[in-house]
Order: C-alpha cells, then sequence, then structure tokens
C-alpha cells in the first residue's frame, strides 16, 4: 500500500514562526451570534448539519435524542432509544442520517414525513455488525452514506436502500474517525490512532494512507475533516492546535490556531473561508485558506462548542455541547479584537516557546536526535524526557541568544541507559528576561 510522506521541506520554520504571532483575543464581539436553548438540559449537542426541508438538524449524545432547530431557533426532539449516544448527522438521499456510537448502530429518519408524530415513527436503526465497531463520522454519497467505525477499524457504507458493508482500514489500532466525500469522487477520512489521512474509492479500496509529517504530540489527535473551497481537504489535530490541509495528490501543510483552544469540528463556511469549534477556549474561529486566523467568543461562558455547520441561510450554525444549545453565527460579525496595551515603556516581552519537530523523523531508541523550537527571545532552554509516570529526566540543556527557530540535541541516552522503545514525552523548558515557558511533544522512539 502506497504511503506518502510529503510536505514542503521548510514547512515546520514557517509554522514555527506562525506560532509565535499568533495574539489571544481580548474583546468578545457578540452582536451577531444568537443562542438557542434546547429543551432537554444537559443533552450534550454533538453535530449538526442542514437538512432537505431548510431547518438545521442536531444529534443530542447525552440525551440520546435528534433535534430539529428552524432558522428561527424553535426547537424539537425525536426520541432514540436509551444510551445509543449519537455523535454525528448528515443529509443524504432525502433522509437524515445519523450515528449511534454507543449503539453500534446507523440511525435514519424522514424529516418530510409530516407531522412531528410520523417524523417519530420514521426513524429506523442499521445495525453495524460486531459489537463495538463505534460508529462515529458520516459523509453523504451518491447512493449510500459512508462512516468511520473507531472501534473496529473500518469504513462503512450504507446504502439509501438500506445494504450496508464495511472495509477494513490496513493496520490494527488505526481508529478512523472523521470522513468526507473528497473532490476527487473518493472518501477520505483520518485516523485517530496511526496519526494518517486515508483515501478510499466507492468502491471500498484504501488506495492511500498519508502519514502526517511530525511526530509533534499526539498523532493520535487527528479529527474532523471537510472539503475545503480551494479544492483540498482539510481537518483538525486538537493534539498540536493545528488545522491541516491535504491535496487529492497527497501534498501536506498545517496552520496553527491560539493554543489551547481545543478543536472540536470545522467546515467550510459560505465565505470562502474554514470554521473551526474551539471547546475549552469557548470560541469559534475562521481560517483563511492561507492560514489567517479570527477569532469569537461566544456570549455564554464555558458553552463548549462542539458541531459546526454551514446553514441554509448563508449563516454558520454551530452546537454547545456544555451550555445545551445550538448558536448562530452570521459570517460579517467582526471578530474578536486584538490586545492592545496602555502607552508607555514597554517592558521584556512575555516568553513563548513552542517544539514543533523531532528530526529525523522516526528516531530510534538510543541515537541522537534534535528538538527543533521556535522561542520569542534569548533564554536558558532544557529538555527533559519522560515515560509513563516516571519522572522527567534532563538529558540536553541549552542556550537560544535571539528570538527564532533553534535547535537542541539529546544524544539518546538517559543516564548511561539506553531508553526502550515506545512512546515519550519530550518537555522543553525555557526560563529569560520575560519569564517561563515550556512546551510538549509525545514522541515515539522506535
Amino acid at each position: 500500500m502506497p504511503r506518502a510522506h510529503t510536505g514542503p521541506r521548510h514547512a515546520g520554520l514557517a509554522i514555527g514562526l506562525a506560532l509565535l504571532f499568533i495574539l489571544a483575543a481580548a474583546h468578545p464581539a457578540l452582536g451577531a451570534v444568537s443562542e438557542f436553548a434546547l429543551p432537554t438540559g444537559s443533552s450534550e449537542p454533538a453535530g449538526i448539519a442542514p437538512g432537505p426541508d431548510g431547518n438545521l438538524w442536531a444529534v443530542e449524545r447525552a440525551a440520546s435524542r435528534v433535534v430539529r432547530v428552524t432558522p428561527t431557533g424553535a426547537a424539537t426532539e425525536f426520541a432514540l432509544p436509551a444510551g445509543r449516544e449519537p455523535l454525528d448527522i448528515i443529509a443524504a438521499g432525502g433522509f437524515i442520517w445519523f450515528t449511534e456510537r454507543t449503539g453500534d448502530r446507523i440511525g435514519r429518519l424522514d424529516p418530510g414525513a409530516g407531522s412531528d408524530a410520523a417524523v417519530q415513527a420514521s426513524v429506523v436503526e442499521f445495525v453495524v455488525p460486531g459489537a463495538g465497531s463505534r460508529p462515529t463520522s458520516i459523509a453523504s454519497g451518491a447512493e449510500a452514506v459512508w462512516f468511520t467505525e473507531a472501534g473496529s477499524d473500518e469504513i462503512g457504507r450504507l446504502t439509501f436502500a438500506g445494504t450496508m458493508t464495511e472495509f477494513a482500514v490496513p493496520g490494527a489500532g488505526s481508529a478512523p474517525s472523521g470522513i468526507v466525500s473528497g473532490p476527487d469522487g473518493a472518501f477520505w477520512f483520518t485516523e485517530t490512532g496511526s496519526g494518517e489521512v486515508g483515501r478510499i474509492t466507492t468502491g471500498g479500496v484504501v488506495t492511500n494512507e498519508f502519514r502526517v509529517p511530525t511526530l509533534e504530540a499526539p498523532a493520535a489527535r487527528l479529527g474532523s475533516i471537510v472539503a475545503g473551497p480551494d479544492g483540498a481537504l482539510w481537518f483538525v489535530d486538537d493534539g498540536l492546535d493545528h488545522v491541516r490541509r491535504i491535496t487529492t495528490g497527497g501534498l501536506q501543510a498545517q496552520f496553527p490556531v491560539p493554543f489551547g483552544g481545543g478543536l472540536s469540528d470545522i467546515a467550510a463556511g459560505p465565505d470562502g473561508a474554514l470554521w473551526l469549534t474551539q471547546g475549552r477556549a469557548g470560541k469559534l474561529a475562521r481560517m483563511t485558506t492561507t492560514g489567517a486566523v479570527s477569532e469569537y467568543t461566544l456570549p455564554t461562558s464555558g458553552a463548549g462548542p462542539a458541531g459546526i455547520a454551514a446553514g441554509p441561510d448563508g449563516a454558520l450554525w454551530f452546537t454547545e455541547r456544555l451550555s445545551g444549545a445550538v448558536g448562530r453565527i452570521s459570517i460579517d460579525t467582526p471578530p474578536d479584537a486584538l490586545p492592545a496595551g496602555p502607552p508607555g515603556a514597554a517592558g521584556p516581552a512575555k516568553l513563548v516557546v513552542v517544539a514543533f519537530e523531532v528530526l529525523p523523523g522516526r528516531p530510534r531508541a538510543g541515537r541522537r536526535l534534535r528538538v527543533r523550537y521556535a522561542i520569542t527571545g534569548p533564554a536558558n532552554v532544557v529538555l527533559l524526557v519522560k515515560r509513563g509516570r516516571a519522572t522527567a529526566q534532563t538529558v540536553a540543556t541549552g542556550n537560544a541568544r535571539r528570538a527564532g527557530i533553534r535547535t537542541i540535541a539529546w544524544n539518546g541516552r538517559l543516564g548511561r541507559k539506553r531508553p526502550a522503545r515506545g512512546r515519550y514525552v519530550f518537555i522543553l523548558r525555557a526560563a529569560g528576561a520575560g519569564g517561563t515557558a515550556s512546551s510538549r511533544l509525545r514522541v515515539r522512539l522506535r
């Protein structure tokens, strides 16, 4: 099976520099954001999608319900059997389809059935073979819906007539997550476990798996994927606070977003940009196809935005997992203002350090390696390594004399011992005039 390891040679440099210049938002602009509470409290709404009936449809994971939301915010819920945990939703073939992660099922309802009672009666569930398949994301095709099975490492296809077929993803523990129909007629999916992006034809053949070009922190945090307005595929990497882009030919690029936001979902907006939910930060973000980012703080503190989709009214609609609501934001909403300090003499800028690459790309236990990092000012730098719950050990020290991209080297030894193969956490700590800062990478030593 072909595996591509592609991307610009100096992409890491551009990424590291970009990381240094992301500014935190200070003043939220809330004027064009609306929030609509759902009927069931603590329902944990997740995926959301526009329906063929002109409404928005979302799933409520904790409440085990599907909810219809009109463009004016009126919500009607439709019950599923308890404990199904619906996670993602899509419209296809005139129906609404959704994954039931704990129930190991794909659900379907007819939004045009008539009365609310008729819509409720139209709910049908299709059992995914094998317990523990954990259907996760779902995408629409011409004659079927396609979905990922994170528990069984498979891609499923369910025709509109109800015929189900499963296709194995190579490699145990790949844990496919997001999926979308690509501009090349195939389906593209992320692999949370292996840190790869896969391509599967409509005939069920996995033709490619592209490894993301970095070992920075968790390759196991790739998530939602969408077809972008530029003909490429865009997907989120919550572990690194990155948005990644891959062309149908396998060329990759990555773009940072503000640290610690908690990327949840991504959607293509009607304005030619990508829109993101940041669950931990309680914000939405807008990213152009060149990587420029704007943020929007939501009115409800701790809302936990989750799913997002372009609505039939030209706005973006999103779910709020923690506040149990659905929100709407118009594309002309002004973003958060950048911070502006008081006039006067400026002191040392706050120190920021970001470790973003390990060289060589497939490091071996006991061999010399280098960690590249970006830093905003002069500082003393220490590299520590730990595995599991063990105490971190200092393995290298250095001095960054100025801001920019720097490298710190480790001889590969822990004291006099050669480390065992496995996954490690690299901790980079810096101390300078601007204070202290740290950054972490999760790295597999082979």
